[in-house]
């Protein structure tokens, strides 16, 4: 993503963005720049330095040691730090940064110089939302939560005791977790090999077939785009391996006796190119891309000539195939002429010859169609006799499978209302037995409802009973003129009361003891 060039209010939020799209774009450009000099000096061609923006200075700015995320911490972990403290203490620590802008007019706004321009920051509320964080044993709720989803996402946080080492546990702030969170992606990053896609905005307003050149400009010049194809420009972009060099233009190279792909490759290229086109290295072959058309017209020509050659040979081949066949078409046609002449003469003679055989072979024919007839009748009555024979045989048969197959399906519906009957019983007591252990447990709550007030009841008694014995004795104390009398009577009702109360204990163990048994 792209920062926004125009200048604005912005909060918190947008300044984590605009950081985090600041370390991507310092990665993208390192490893952009760093594959296309490596793969030179992996082909040892000679690399020349190419000046590219670097966003080094702003990621300072913002992570070193005193920058703006270690400010903004440290004022909101004070107690008594407001937007404004952290506001100047940025101002005085910050303002001979090139990267950083102090506003001429006093208010709650810093800005910064980022890669794509320059952005202005609000710091209302900057330290309140920085403080907001979960409280440990919240943390710890979710760390045991059996739902994995909701495991994953607290499995990494730490709790305020695990990171502040020694003394105090520093409590995280939004700050620190989104830098920790970047750098754990930055790390996972660098440990892998990935690809870029640039997504480039058509115009601000969102709307179709509109293409605002200078947006585009901007945004391709700022996601470092300009940079690399300055580099493939300069450098030598058409690269090929010397078997793929070979292969492509193996038209050209016909005329080269030579096995190694390297050799023949530098041989062709060295008597018809200049060397400013190209260069050869340990396994491709680097070339301008104006070299790169002129071989593709030179292979072009070649190949045309060839496909014409191929296709003089192919026509003329067409032509002797069509003559052979016309004259195969012209033999085949005299000869079906002079076989119609043959046999016109041949039909002639036989004609004659055919009615006189008809005439002999009508008489003999008739003859034998008479007999014929006599043994015809015959074999045809020992058929239907055959036939009848095995009708009345396939009846019988029927008739006995059709019995089979009636006891059959009596047997089958028999076993069919045996296993109803037996499932319809142990239905049917399983329900029975589903209702008593129901009136079992209704029996076990009425007895315990009734425990319960019989022990309220003898409860509601043993105080009444003590409120009169206290009556009584005050009473006695009062016209009693002994005070040691009194003393008396008192030990003796309390061991009254508590030889009551034993008994009770015993009985109300009784009790339980009977309903777990009946139970």
């Amino acid at each position: 993503a792209v920062v926004s060039t125009q200048s604005g209010h912005y909060a918190g939020e947008q300044f984590n963005i605009n950081f985090a799209n600041e370390k991507l774009q310092q990665y993208f450009n390192k490893h952009i720049f760093s594959l296309e000099q490596l793969e030179y000096n992996q082909e040892g061609i000679p690399w020349s330095d190419i000046d590219w923006t670097d966003n080094a200075g702003c990621i300072q700015l913002v992570e070193r040691k005193m920058g703006i995320f270690s400010i903004i911490d440290e004022e909101s972990r004070f107690p008594k730090g407001t937007d404004k403290s952290m506001l100047e203490k940025l101002h005085n620590a910050n303002a001979k940064n090139t990267f950083y802008i102090k506003p001429k007019i006093t208010g709650s706004d810093f800005g910064i110089r980022h890669y794509a321009g320059d952005v202005v920051y609000n710091t209302v509320g900057f330290l309140e939302k920085n403080r907001g964080s979960f409280r440990d044993d919240l943390i710890t709720l979710l760390k045991d939560s059996k739902s994995d989803f909701m495991y994953d996402l607290f499995e990494g946080v730490k709790l305020s005791s695990e990171r502040g080492g020694r003394g105090k546990p520093k409590s995280a702030t939004v700050a620190s977790s989104f830098k920790e969170s970047l750098s754990s992606l930055m790390t996972t990053l660098s440990a892998s090999n990935p690809f870029f896609i640039r997504c480039v905005k058509p115009n601000a307003t969102k709307q179709s077939n509109n293409f605002q050149n200078q947006l585009m400009i901007n945004q391709l010049r700022y996601s470092g785009m300009m940079q690399t194809v300055v580099i493939r420009r300069s450098g030598y972009p058409v690269r090929r391996l010397y078997a793929d060099f070979c292969s492509r233009y193996q038209p050209l190279l016909a005329a080269i006796y030579t096995k190694d792909a390297k050799d023949k490759v530098s041989l062709y290229l060295t008597k018809n190119a200049s060397e400013k086109e190209w260069q050869a290295g340990k396994t491709k072959v680097f070339m301008k891309e104006t070299l790169e058309n002129v071989l593709e017209q030179q292979r072009v020509i070649i190949l045309g000539s060839a496909a014409t050659m191929i296709q003089k040979h192919w026509r003329g081949a067409i032509a002797r195939m069509h003559y052979r066949k016309r004259l195969d078409n012209i033999i085949k046609v005299q000869s079906i002429v002079r076989a119609h002449l043959y046999r016109k003469l041949y039909l002639q003679t036989k004609s004659a010859a055919l009615v006189v055989q008809k005439y002999v072979r009508g008489h003999i024919a008739r003859q034998l169609v008479a007999e014929m007839w006599a043994e015809k009748c015959a074999r045809l009555e020992a058929e239907l006799e055959s036939q009848r024979q095995a009708l009345e045989a396939r009846r019988a048969e029927m008739e006995r499978l059709r019995k089979e197959a009636q006891e059959q399906e009596a047997d089958q519906l028999r076993k069919e209302l045996e296993e109803e009957e037996a499932a319809r019983k142990k239905e049917e007591e399983e329900r029975k037995k589903i209702e008593e252990e129901r009136m079992r447990e209704a029996m076990r709550k009425m007895e315990e409802l009734e425990k319960k007030r019989r022990e309220e009841e003898a409860r509601k008694l043993e105080e009444e009973k003590i409120r009169i014995e206290e009556e009584r004795l005050e009473k006695e104390r009062r016209w009693s003129v002994s005070g040691r009398r009194l003393k008396n009577k008192r030990r003796i009702s309390c061991v009254k009361s508590w030889k009551k109360k034993k008994l009770q204990e015993r009985r109300k163990k009784k009790s339980e003891r009977r309903s777990k048994k009946r139970g």
